[in-house]
């Protein structure tokens, strides 16, 4: 696994660094926006953490 860094434009994710891939290489794609101070987390680490942990739970189906 590799992480790379891409900026979306006009609907296309571009690539900030070359990768080496085979042509056609199907690939999956995880998205994780950068935050700026304006949409960090406001309060002390107590709240944040509390903030995190009323977060309901993801689960993930194992085939």
């Amino acid at each position: 696994m590799k992480t790379i860094t891409a900026i979306y434009e006009q609907g296309v994710l571009r690539l900030t660094q070359p990768v080496e891939l085979p042509e056609g290489t199907e690939v999956q794609v995880v998205i994780i926006t950068n935050t700026n101070e304006a949409n960090a987390p406001k309060g002390n680490a107590a709240s944040i953490l509390a903030a995190i942990a009323a977060l309901p739970e993801e689960t993930v189906d194992e085939a």
